[in-house]
């Protein structure tokens, strides 16, 4: 914004091309840093043009020249091809050795501000754990797998919070604009006024409006002793067995282990595992030999085991929990990971969800009937069978009613047939 005045008040066409040419770099570089400037170049670069062909200053030399610029600002890109390509980063986003998956990477066609709202609306594993922490008496405090979820929104407030960081943009604007415009205020004043006594008060406003916001946001901009985020990693890193697999999800937790284990070097027997990096095709081939300590049972996960027309292999949670499992069998970690714990577990907490909140999202109503259907597969949970199927029933079918759009919808239908049917026979059964 800086630039863009100081090409408006230029006042040769020397000075211009100078001033086009570092912005022309300036947008390059930034377009490398943060992606959301591209509103402001896109709404910058017409109008310099513009201005140039109107002053009859633009040339295909000089736009050409405008090219380079900009595209040595675009430098920095080089590096993720040449670190791709070398695959020694023990963490990465992205296969950069193909044009395909450079351009997935420079779009940011997997992740970025511009697919947030894609997130807006759902459930989430934090929200499962806030209300298992409110109703439950029991306290665990040690895992050795453990998952994380930190989802992009949790409501529309979280969604605001999330995206507040980029006001800083609109106010570098504002702050520049009032730069600009205060001084010209200043200079119309005294030409009307016919006086040049209001240059002091020009200056004295700014430093009292500078002051002002210094005194204003500083205790809350000031987070020099603000270490929670250090202690959480560090503390969680510290809770963990030796060789532990830990699941990350989310920027919170992937982000500080991933600083505490990388760059500072603790805990270098355990592994760091993204779950939701599994998912992406690149993930495994570029980062799965960085984990010796981790088995992994196909090439991607997915929710559905199988073979996928490129040939890839995929595996689902489970199975990546049952090859990774190596607990002692009198071991709480091995008691964690037996299945019947497990859907015990799940069925407690999905039924004091559905419960004891009067507002959830719909799909828990298909996560409490799965599992209920699995504590009645498993036959040892001690609950009453009929009482099994009457919940998997009624919840399977609030959930029919309420997510019309979901494209399982027909499977859970025909489930539902079956548990109906299934529910009658055992009632046929218990009055014979």
């Amino acid at each position: 914004m800086a630039l863009t005045v100081h090409f408006e008040e230029a006042a040769t066409a020397q000075e211009r091309s100078k001033v086009s040419k570092i912005g022309a770099f300036c947008c390059g570089l930034s377009l490398c840093n943060q992606h959301t400037i591209v509103l402001y170049v896109l709404c910058i670069v017409p109008w310099i043009l513009f201005q140039l062909l109107k002053e009859k200053e633009l040339s295909l030399g000089a736009l050409w020249k405008l090219g380079l610029y900009f595209s040595a600002g675009l430098l920095p890109y080089t590096y993720l091809p040449v670190s791709s390509y070398l695959n020694q980063a023990r963490w990465t986003w992205g296969d950069q050795t193909t044009l395909l998956g450079f351009l997935t990477h420079f779009l940011r066609e997997e992740y970025g501000t511009f697919s947030l709202a894609k997130s807006e609306v759902g459930s989430s594993m934090s929200e499962i754990l806030l209300v298992k922490l409110r109703f439950s008496n029991d306290k665990y405090e040690d895992r050795t797998l453990l998952q994380h979820s930190s989802p992009c929104s949790l409501g529309k407030y979280m969604f605001s919070k999330k995206v507040e960081r980029f006001w800083m943009q609109s106010n570098a604007v504002v702050a520049v604009l009032a730069g600009v415009g205060l001084p010209a205020l200043v200079s119309e004043s005294n030409r009307v006024l016919n006086t040049s006594g209001l240059q002091c008060l020009e200056w004295l406003s700014a430093t009292l409006f500078v002051i002002y916001q210094i005194y204003s946001n500083y205790r809350i901009c000031d987070q020099s002793t603000n270490y929670v985020i250090d202690k959480f990693a560090k503390n969680l890193l510290a809770s963990v067995p030796h060789d532990a697999i830990i699941l990350l999800r989310g920027d919170l937790p992937g982000n500080s282990l991933r600083y505490m284990h990388y760059c500072e070097g603790l805990r270098p027997d355990i592994s760091l595992v993204d779950q939701e990096m599994m998912t992406y095709e690149w993930y495994l081939p570029k980062v799965a030999k960085h984990l010796p300590g981790v088995k992994f049972p196909g090439n991607q996960w997915n929710p559905v085991e199988g073979i996928l027309p490129s040939g890839m292999v995929t595996f689902n949670l489970y199975r990546f929990l049952e090859i990774n499992k190596q607990f002692d069998p009198s071991s709480w970690e091995s008691v964690a990971n037996e299945e019947m714990w497990q859907a015990r577990e799940h069925f407690v907490l999905y039924k004091e969800i559905v419960y004891l909140q009067k507002e959830h999202p719909v799909n828990w109503h298909k996560n409490y009937a799965i599992a209920c259907e699995r504590m009645l597969r498993l036959r040892e949970g001690g609950a009453d069978p009929e009482v099994l199927l009457s919940e998997t029933i009624r919840h399977f079918r609030l959930y029919t009613q309420k997510a019309r759009n979901d494209p399982q919808l027909a499977d859970v239908s025909v489930a539902l047939k079956h548990l109906r049917k299934e529910l009658q026979s055992l009632r046929n059964r218990r009055n014979v």
